[in-house]
């Protein structure tokens, strides 16, 4: 992974770091990534079944959506391997926003439309 040395225009690249900081930082940066993920999870399964009240029926919803959306994601990463750390800083940042602003979205459709069963 960051341990071995990648072969650029044919010199060795370096890395601005020792290769054990990098590998810590991408795993730290990873967990960080996935416990939003589960916060996430929480956070709309908690809201929608406040929100419409069937908490089975939300919890599957959510997690279905969820699981969905990895396999989805699984297939799409094999495009952005040679842009390994741009894709997933980029990823990251648009999962961020979407999961960020997913409460708000359920509060404003619940608002706005009288219920959020379609949001």
């Amino acid at each position: 992974m960051i341990d071995h040395q990648v072969s650029l225009r044919g010199g060795a690249a370096r890395l601005p770091v020792r290769p054990r900081t990098g590998r810590f930082l991408v795993l730290a940066a990873v967990f960080v990534c996935a416990a939003c993920g589960l916060v996430y999870e929480l956070e709309l399964v908690a809201l929608a079944s406040y929100l419409i009240g069937d908490s089975v029926t939300q919890a599957s919803v959510v997690l279905s959506v969820m699981v969905f959306a990895m396999g989805i994601g699984s297939l799409l990463a094999k495009r952005l391997r040679c842009h390994a750390a741009v894709g997933f800083g980029l990823i990251e940042a648009a999962l961020a926003l979407i999961g960020g602003s997913s409460a708000l979205v359920l509060y404003a459709s619940f608002a706005w439309l009288g219920e959020s069963r379609h949001a």
